[in-house]
Order: C-alpha cells, then sequence, then structure tokens
C-alpha cells in the first residue's frame, strides 16, 4: 500500500489568516481615499458634474492620482521592510505588491487615454515629460503584462518612481493644492524611495561587505 504523495508549500508564501491580512488592505483602502480627498478639495467633483471634456479630464485626473498611489504602494511593498514581512509573511507582501502593480498599471492606461481625449497631444514641460515617462511605462507595462513576471512588475515601479512625481509636481494640481497633499506626496514618495534605498541597496551592501571581510579575516 502506497501512502499519498505530501505537497511542500514554499517557504515564505503560507497563507496569512484572514484577520491578519485584513489591516493591509485597509491601508491601501484608506490611502486611495485620502488622494480621492485630495480630488475632491481641488474641484473634481464639480468637475465632474460639469459634463462634456471637463467631466472627461476630471476623471483623467482620479485615475492618474489612484495609479501614482498605488504604484508608490507597490514601491513600499517592494523594499521587503522586514516588520511588514514579519507581520504578514513574504507570500501575502508578494500577493499584494503584484495587486498594487497591475491595477495601477490599469489606471495609468485610463489616465492616458482620458487626459489626451481632453487635451490632446500634451504641451509644456510638465506633460512633454510625463508623454516621454508613458511611452517608457507603456513599454514595460506591455511586457509585465504579457509575461506576468515579477521582474517586469517591479522595474515598472522604478521608472514609476522615477517619472511618476515630477509629473505630478509640474502638471498636477491635486499634488501641489494643498499643504496637506503636498505632505502626503512627499512622504509616502520618501518613504518608499527610502525603504528600497534601505533594505535593498544598503543593507545587502552592508551585508555583503562584513561577510567579505569576515572571509578576508580567516586568511589572515
Amino acid at each position: 500500500m502506497t501512502s499519498a504523495p505530501t505537497t511542500t508549500r514554499p517557504a515564505g508564501r503560507a497563507p496569512v489568516p484572514r484577520r491578519a491580512a485584513e489591516p493591509g488592505g485597509l491601508l491601501v483602502g484608506l490611502s486611495l481615499l485620502v488622494v480621492t480627498a485630495f480630488w475632491v478639495g481641488n474641484g473634481g467633483v464639480q468637475q465632474g458634474a460639469a459634463g462634456g471634456w471637463t467631466t472627461v479630464g476630471a476623471a483623467g485626473r482620479l485615475a492618474g492620482l489612484w495609479s501614482a498611489d498605488l504604484l508608490l504602494v507597490q514601491t513600499l511593498l517592494l523594499a521587503r521592510i522586514p516588520v511588514v514581512v514579519r507581520a504578514f509573511g513574504a507570500g501575502q507582501v508578494l500577493a499584494w505588491r503584484h495587486w498594487a502593480a497591475t491595477r495601477s498599471l490599469a489606471l495609468l492606461a485610463a489616465h492616458l487615454v482620458l487626459v489626451l481625449a481632453e487635451r490632446g497631444w500634451p504641451a509644456g514641460p510638465g506633460m512633454l515629460f510625463a508623454a516621454g515617462g508613458a511611452a517608457v511605462l507603456a513599454t514595460v507595462a506591455v511586457a509585465a503584462l504579457r509575461t506576468v513576471r515579477r521582474h517586469a512588475l517591479d522595474l515598472y515601479a522604478c521608472f514609476g518612481v522615477t517619472l511618476a512625481l515630477p509629473h505630478q509636481l509640474w502638471a498636477g494640481g491635486d499634488f501641489t493644492g494643498s499643504a496637506v497633499a503636498h505632505a502626503y506626496w512627499w512622504g509616502l514618495y520618501v518613504l518608499s524611495v527610502g525603504g528600497v534605498l534601505a533594505y535593498r541597496v544598503v543593507r545587502p551592501a552592508w551585508r555583503s561587505r562584513r561577510a567579505l571581510a569576515g572571509r578576508l579575516g580567516q586568511y589572515r
């Protein structure tokens, strides 16, 4: 008699209990509500109700804000901050990262279509920079969605955090419309990029240097 084969779940991918996973989803939802409030405070509802191309442009602005917010959330998750990974598990963090990336890509596409439909070909340094950045992001986006590879989505985040913020600074009234909005976007940007630099660049380099020093010390 043969025993039934047992399956071993990959390390770091154990499912997280629903009670533990819910706070992460609530925080992402809260961040989307915050940026929606910035849109409302900057006349988004009035413009959305105006009709015609004004409504199209208002919807494009909101899609762009949601896309940028999820992009920064993805970048923050890309940092693999130890306290977050320990709390929710590597598998859950990876799933959230993939979810944020794919939704951000879809919202970016909607933003581009709606804004270009309202304004036509972009003019001015901010929109020209955004158009060039969008072309690069679109290339990475196609690769990411066709291959569904994690590294392609991470590449999207790296390009996005470099290109999205200048676009918001130059062309986004929802970004600079209030001191609170300005502080929120800069805070999330610094936290996301700083986390990646600290935990994906500086920390591994420091560990490698320490390990190399230890090996060299054995031969002295």
